[in-house]
């Protein structure tokens, strides 16, 4: 991608509350960014870590674990 194209995906929704996240940028050292909710209701405010590209922070952000059953065969 070259400086002229944008990276425009669409954050998916905080899987907690449903709210918009919010993207954090800093700039003071080197480039980070971080995807976090802090929605006054949402009860975990779950955030990403802090990436080099605000590409990987979006993707992260992004990635849904499975649905995870737990079996209960050879009990």
């Amino acid at each position: 991608m070259d400086e002229n194209e944008s990276f425009d995906v669409s954050l998916k929704p905080c899987p907690f509350c449903g709210e918009v996240p919010e993207e954090k940028h800093c700039d003071r050292i080197s480039e980070a960014y971080c995807i976090s909710c802090s929605h006054v209701n949402c009860e975990v405010m779950p955030s990403t870590q802090w990436y080099a590209t605000r590409e990987y922070a979006v993707e992260m952000w992004n990635t849904r674990k499975g649905k995870q059953t737990t079996s209960n065969k050879g009990e």
